[in-house]
């Protein structure tokens, strides 16, 4: 395929790596979903947009003050924090999420515009989109949730943060360990010779913009109907198969991802306490220790009261 000239190489494109890696984690999810009775569906990869879980009612009172100190507690006689976060943490940064108010942009759904598909049919509007976001994110500054968690990493507290975000405001904040799932929206990938690099440029001089080699960029992100980058899910995979993990914090995500509920209960299983920060109920909710209902950035902020954390200089 080309585009004014330019070669699209469509095998370049990143929808088979890893398929593996995540077919494994949907296949852990199903065992253990079995054996707690679960209602969870499963979207194991490729990503899946609109898909529909049913709620179950959660065992876990939401919010209290005794939910808040056991949550102090545990993070202060923790040495391994697991964090996963989702769209919900980069909202209160003023960065809309695909499915809540502000998602949309000129009038079209941006799960649409989200897909290799689009991108064929149309680079430079999908790029449009994407310099867009682009240019919200580099005007963005990390909220109260992306401090708090940066400021718990200590010498005797390690904190890994899975994000499903492709921001960069958990850097941003001060965290270390950080892995994004979904890829990042500075890197951007050739489509013809395979090269991933980072671009910062706001805007891009060049609407699709293109390599040295001529070839075609596209955003270095994960797309619906694509699989998750292999060297992020291999990471993961291995984090979780040898880090005993102390406390797992899933904020701002519906966790409507196979694997985000894979992950968060492989780490319950091994004993974490599974503190679940969203605004509303998610399809994970029934299996969380503890719920906290709120914004992740005012729940974080009344946790870091309970804790002796130093801000990063």
């Amino acid at each position: 395929m080309s585009f004014k000239g330019i070669e699209i190489t469509p095998p370049l494109r990143l929808c088979n790596p890893g398929f593996q890696i995540v077919q494994r984690n949907a296949r852990r999810f199903a065992e253990f979903r079995s054996d707690r009775a679960s209602l969870f569906a499963l979207s194991s990869s490729p990503l899946r947009s609109g898909l529909q879980l049913p709620f179950m009612t959660n065992h876990a009172q939401s919010r209290s003050s005794a939910d808040l100190r056991k949550v102090i507690q545990r993070l202060r006689e923790a040495g391994k924090v697991l964090v996963l976060t989702g769209a919900g943490v980069s909202a209160e940064s003023n960065i809309p999420t695909f499915r809540g108010e502000g998602g949309w942009w000129r009038s079209r759904n941006p799960a649409e515009l989200a897909t290799f598909a689009a991108f064929e049919k149309d680079p430079k509007l999908v790029w449009e989109w994407y310099e867009y976001r682009r240019g919200l994110i580099a005007n963005a500054s990390p909220n109260p949730a992306h401090v708090v968690l940066a400021e718990l990493e200590a010498p005797d507290r390690e904190v890994f943060i899975i994000t499903q975000n492709v921001d960069d405001l958990h850097e941003r904040a001060g965290s270390h360990r950080v892995i994004h799932i979904h890829g990042s929206i500075w890197n951007v990938i050739c489509l013809k010779d395979g090269k991933s690099y980072e671009d910062r440029r706001v805007p891009l001089p060049t609407l699709p913009p293109t390599c040295a080699c001529g070839g075609i960029l596209r955003p270095g992100v994960v797309w619906f109907g694509e699989s998750l980058p292999p060297d992020a899910s291999a990471h993961v995979d291995d984090y979780l198969r040898h880090t005993h993990i102390d406390v797992a914090l899933v904020i701002g995500t519906e966790a409507t991802f196979g694997y985000i509920g894979d992950w968060a209960l492989r780490a319950n299983r091994s004993e974490a306490l599974l503190v679940e920060i969203n605004p509303n109920p998610t399809v994970l909710s029934p299996y969380a220790d503890v719920r906290l209902q709120g914004k992740a950035g005012e729940i974080l902020e009344e946790v870091k009261k309970g804790l002796p954390l130093d801000a990063h200089s």
